[in-house]
């Protein structure tokens, strides 16, 4: 047994210093080392987004007098998100919206609406309310506390907006593997499923000629047809229609929703009937990368686009100054609400991290968290392995990562690296209570850590994504490292962040002037 539990050690050991002699060949020599093969960079195709536009003249492109270009940009930004991500081109016309008979087969209809207690809009009660939130049921933005869901995005704002009007929460059952039913949510959403009959014939109305697919296709590189495409459009506009049959029946003021990329058919179907929309921020904007919020005012029309919402619901002023700068057409306005979850968290802190691993950090003169985005960066590697016995660190994975990382990805002199679920279902807050140190590559958590607590240090290494950061990493709030080299002459200086001197933003009391000033009547 003794001779089996030292040959698994020695694999392990072996396997890990494989990977960095292959590392290092690669970047110090040229040797041709058999290595999986490279995912294309999320930002060279994203790039391609933009060269199309310099490419066409979309605005030309429009259905029933609506400009159709952004539900096609939203197409081209999820398809090269996932190929970039998973390494396919998922090309269904129902990426976007879910629905449709492979989602959700006719076979098992009634049984994924009994099991949800899901309703068509014909079911449902006809009651007026203020403002119509939609979520998506299965999101990036679930958090588990105390048994039951919160939506850190949603449920703030549910929260605060009902203190002063009606709200109701909607979640649109978009596929049959959701399992979540509403009594699952600290506020329950109410479960809407699509109609299975579906209306064709829109993209008949083009005006336009199809000879924007060829230019489609060699600046994207992906694969279009012609009818795959009047099938994605048909779809789009055929939710929207649905959409605006529910609104109808609800009659609500206003329309919230967060991931604007995924809404363009609740947009449009609620401009149509007169009735305000909202985005809600989730994390930074990425200024001069994301194609969501970045690379619109090149493109906009004086009037603004109807599949875009009229407000978007900003955390600071700096996120404001950058929608104003985008989003140039009439119909668009930012707001300045604030990050209302970031204190409404600490009323979740429980003390589980830190009363189950009290004893560990307790060895340690720093805690580090690693907020991870979709990939492992190598600084992350390079930082455990050059590291000391006297620093430990977390890992923390992305809310809707694409791989979930291991300690076999990384080599660790000092076994001081945790990860685990622990560390990644927690309130993010309680990470912060016991770290020193967060690491990321851009990540909205960066700073939020600072504006937590004093005395830490947030530091900040992509160079495209901390773009958005410069304004902080300027005022010394964030710090900007190249490798891990600086990371380790940073903590052996003792270098902290500075806190934030904007004012503190009343949420409750900028709501309350949001609805005097823009929901009259």
């Amino acid at each position: 047994m003794l001779e089996k539990i030292i040959n698994f050690k020695l694999k392990g050991f072996l396997k890990k210093r494989a990977r960095w002699i292959v590392k290092f060949l690669n970047s110090k020599f040229d040797i041709n080392t058999s290595q999986k093969n490279q995912l294309v960079s999320l930002h060279i195709l994203w790039q391609r987004i933009y060269n199309f536009e310099k490419m066409y003249p979309v605005n030309c492109l429009k259905i029933q007098n609506t400009y159709i270009y952004p539900f096609l940009r939203n197409y081209l930004w999820i398809r090269m998100t996932m190929l970039s991500n998973k390494g396919i081109d998922v090309d269904s016309p129902y990426i976007l919206q879910g629905g449709g008979e492979s989602k959700i087969p006719y076979r098992i209809r009634q049984a994924i609406k009994k099991r949800l207690n899901a309703v068509e809009i014909e079911e449902l009660q006809e009651n007026k309310v203020d403002i119509l939130f939609f979520t998506h049921i299965s999101s990036g933005e679930n958090l588990t506390v105390g048994g039951k869901i919160y939506q850190r995005l949603t449920d703030p704002f549910v929260e605060e907006f009902s203190k002063t009007v009606t709200v109701k929460k909607i979640g649109i059952v978009k596929s049959s593997d959701i399992d979540l039913t509403p009594d699952d949510f600290h506020h329950p959403y109410i479960p809407l499923i699509y109609p299975y009959i579906f209306k064709r014939g829109y993209a008949e109305e083009l005006p336009f000629s199809w000879d924007f697919l060829d230019v489609l296709k060699k600046t994207t590189g992906l694969k279009f047809t012609k009818d795959s495409l009047k099938i994605f459009f048909d779809w789009e506009f055929f939710i929207k229609d649905w959409y605006k049959e529910l609104l109808l029946k609800l009659k609500p003021k206003l329309v919230v929703c967060h991931h604007l990329q995924w809404n363009a058919p609740l947009f449009v179907a609620a401009q149509e009937l007169g009735i305000k929309t909202a985005d809600i921020q989730d994390g930074e904007l990425i200024g001069g990368v994301n194609p969501t919020y970045n690379g619109w005012y090149k493109i906009m029309p004086r009037e603004g686009y109807e599949s875009l919402p009229n407000y978007f619901f900003m955390r600071s002023e700096k996120d404001c100054r950058h929608i104003e700068k985008e989003f140039t057409g009439l119909k668009h306005k930012a707001v300045l609400l604030g990050n209302p979850y970031l204190y409404i968290q600490k009323r979740f802190i429980s003390g589980f991290i830190k009363n189950k691993y009290n004893n560990m950090f307790k060895k340690y003169n720093k805690i580090v968290v690693f907020l991870l985005a979709m990939d492992l960066p190598d600084i992350f590697k390079d930082i455990v392995a050059n590291s000391n016995e006297d620093v430990l660190f977390i890992l923390r994975h992305h809310p809707n990562p694409v791989k979930k990382f291991s300690i076999n990805d990384f080599f660790i002199p000092h076994n001081n690296l945790l990860i685990g679920d622990d560390f990644d279902n927690c309130v993010i807050g309680e990470l912060f209570n016991v770290c020193d140190c967060a690491i990321s590559s851009g990540s909205a958590a960066s700073k939020e850590f600072v504006q937590w607590k004093d005395n830490v240090a947030s530091f900040v290494f992509n160079k495209v994504t901390s773009k958005h950061y410069q304004m902080e990493i300027d005022e010394g709030n964030l710090i900007f490292i190249n490798d891990c080299n600086e990371f380790y002459e940073h903590l052996k200086k003792g270098t902290l962040s500075l806190s934030f001197e904007e004012t503190k933003i009343n949420t409750q009391k900028a709501i309350q002037q949001f609805i005097t000033e823009e929901l009259k009547g």
